[in-house]
């Protein structure tokens, strides 16, 4: 059975579907990962998807008409998400370098997690340019609340909470919890 009749087949237990654009040649999807709301694969580059994953969860807010959306969108870039990891409705990923997220992270609703600008800064090139391409590093066991959005060239340390409707940019170290626009760290977890 191939990778799309295996998607399929796991999709269809959920009366969901998953919308292929591209090429999507490059999509692995581990064992027993599960798809409770629509995604989107938009995929020039590579998506892993570890084992024992869900996306999309039914009392959620906005489940019936949101998507999950996973975007990469050049031949080189990917998407590596760990085992384990659970997310909430409407996830939105793009990547037109790297993206990795950790084993076992907890991803709330609306998160949206990109490593480039997707437009140039100058007048003349936010048309024509996709702007600065920084990698995002995501750490294991890292719970990012509802709203977070996570910019360019981010890295989050293991451990770490990320509190609702915080914007994270730069690096996060392990074992603490962040919050606010700009985010910032406001208390250190004990481990």
């Amino acid at each position: 059975m191939n990778i799309i009749s295996k998607v399929y087949s796991t999709i269809s237990k959920f009366n969901n579907f998953i919308e292929l654009k591209r090429n999507c040649g490059g999509v692995n999807i581990g064992r027993r990962t599960k798809f409770h709301q629509a995604v989107s694969l938009w995929c020039d580059g590579k998506i892993n998807i570890g084992e024992r994953c869900e996306f999309g969860f039914n009392y959620g807010g906005r489940f019936a008409f949101g998507m999950c959306e996973l975007q990469t969108r050049t031949n080189d870039s990917v998407i590596n998400i760990g085992n384990n990891v659970l997310t909430n409705n409407n996830l939105k990923i793009i990547a037109r370098g790297t993206v990795d997220i950790g084993d076992d992270c907890l991803i709330g609703e609306n998160v949206t997690i990109m490593d480039h600008n997707a437009h140039g800064v100058k007048p003349s090139e936010r048309r024509t340019s996709a702007g600065t391409v920084k990698d995002v590093i995501i750490g294991k066991n890292v719970w990012i609340g509802n709203n977070v959005t996570i910019l360019p060239g981010s890295i989050i340390g293991d451990n770490c909470i990320l509190a609702v409707g915080c914007v994270v940019k730069g690096n996060i170290p392990a074992n603490v919890i962040v919050q606010g626009n700009p985010g910032v760290i406001v208390k250190n977890i004990n481990c």
